[in-house]
């Protein structure tokens, strides 16, 4: 009896261990997807993430379709007005009312401003005053952001007007309009310039002269000075 004992635990050791052995693995994720059952990982969607990508990819779309626009050579208000609508045609088209505040709101102010600065330009004398009131009470119901934006656009305009005017003319305007401090700190930024200069010469003598500056307006558009709009693409964002 004592044998038939020692002969049957050996035995049942085996038995344990070929079963142990032969009892199949858990499926891995390329087995599951080959026999239809979904690993652990497939279970797991993003919805967040998911909806930014479509709206990524309608973004890129809407760029896409922004881009063959037409931009009009003759920068009139009629053909400002036709480029605007076919951009808000598209916006419409491409994104959800919610969406489009989002994405467009800057965009949509700064087309209402330059439409509203073009029809001023545009008008007769007779009625420029009207026009250039609703432009002003237009902009003081914009944001405070928006309107600092446009202080420091018609400020570098009056400044480039006045780099043409001679030395004396320009001080004279310059007094009437901002003061003597005004007049004192242009010459001392001219003044800082010029040693700048001298500076710079003395330390690199073999780079010669300046290249020449570039005409004050020769980057015009549509977009008011120191936007970073311009009459092309439109858009600089994406959403993120």
């Amino acid at each position: 009896m004592r044998i038939v004992t020692l002969l049957a635990v050996p035995c049942a050791i085996a038995l344990l261990l070929g079963g142990v052995l032969l009892w199949p693995a858990a499926p891995t994720a390329q087995v599951a997807r080959q026999q239809g059952v979904p690993a652990a990982s497939n279970h797991h969607h993003d919805p967040v993430q998911e909806a930014a990508d479509e709206l990524q990819e309608r973004y890129r779309t809407f760029i896409s379709a922004q881009s063959s626009l037409t931009v009009p050579t003759d920068i009139t208000l009629a053909s400002l007005q036709i480029l605007f609508d076919e951009r808000e045609q598209l916006r419409q088209q491409s994104f959800t009312p919610a969406e489009q505040e989002q994405l467009f709101a800057e965009d949509r102010l700064m087309e209402q401003w330059t439409l509203r600065r073009k029809a001023l330009a545009e008008a007769s004398d007779a009625d420029k005053k009207a026009l250039a009131s609703e432009l002003e009470l237009w902009l003081a119901a914009q944001p405070q952001w928006f309107q600092e934006a446009e202080a420091n656009g018609r400020l570098l305009g009056e400044l480039q007007a006045l780099e043409q005017m001679e030395p004396a003319r320009r001080d004279a305007v310059l007094l009437e309009k901002a003061g003597p401090e005004a007049v004192d700190r242009l010459h001392q930024l001219e003044q800082d310039r010029q040693d700048s200069r001298s500076s710079s010469m003395a330390i690199w003598p073999s780079w010669g002269s300046y290249p020449p500056q570039p005409e004050p307006n020769s980057n015009r558009s549509c977009w008011p000075a120191g936007s970073s709009h311009s009459s092309g693409d439109g858009s600089k964002r994406s959403p993120g």
